[in-house]
């Protein structure tokens, strides 16, 4: 997954026609991200039982929130300013 990632930064940081786009798609996907750890949250307090389940789902969505981070950050650096 690391080297998705890093794939994917270097590939934002290409052009600053796409960089535009891809800030928009890693602003979704950091939203998206934190809902979904705001969900596991949720689901590990009303179901406390299950919660060797929902702890590895909520720490995915963390480690997506990271990389859209990164991703985000490459990209805005590329936009003309």
């Amino acid at each position: 997954m690391l080297k998705c990632a890093l794939v994917a930064t270097l590939l934002a940081g290409c052009a600053a026609s796409t960089a535009k786009r891809t800030r928009l798609r890693a602003e979704l996907a950091i939203g998206g991200s934190l809902i979904g750890m705001m969900a596991g949250g949720f689901s590990m307090a009303a179901f406390p039982s299950q919660k060797p389940i929902f702890i590895p789902i909520t720490i995915t969505f963390g480690a997506f929130a990271v990389t859209g981070t990164v991703v985000y950050i490459v990209a805005d650096s590329a936009v003309p300013k």
